[in-house]
């Protein structure tokens, strides 16, 4: 989920169902409905790539998710994510462009 618009009331059900945002109140779990937005995202395709500027995070709703050190030759595996996994935060401490590529495992 990035930023963007979107019906809240699916969207809440589908946040609702991660248990890692359990600690939020319903107050902050609608603020985070209304300000995201849902991305399907097929087997392979690119959630994020390096260098994108990071102005989103995402929260895998379903499936799993790798994230890659590209320029690494060969590639390197740097993490595997699963459903409910907050992913891209680091990015957006750093203010500036993502080091990582971040794809889709499964649909």
């Amino acid at each position: 989920m990035g930023n963007g618009g979107g019906a809240p009331d699916s969207k809440n059900h589908l946040l609702d169902r991660l248990r890692r945002l359990s600690w939020l109140s319903q107050e902050q779990m609608n603020q985070i409905a209304e300000a995201s937005r849902v991305l399907e995202v097929k087997r392979g395709g690119a959630i994020y790539r390096e260098s994108e500027i990071a102005d989103s995070i995402y929260v895998l709703l379903s499936g799993m998710a790798t994230l890659w050190m590209p320029e690494a030759q060969p590639k390197v595996l740097v993490s595997v994510f699963g459903t409910g996994d907050i992913i891209g935060i680091s990015a957006l401490m750093a203010n500036g462009a993502r080091r990582f590529r971040c794809e889709a495992l499964s649909e």
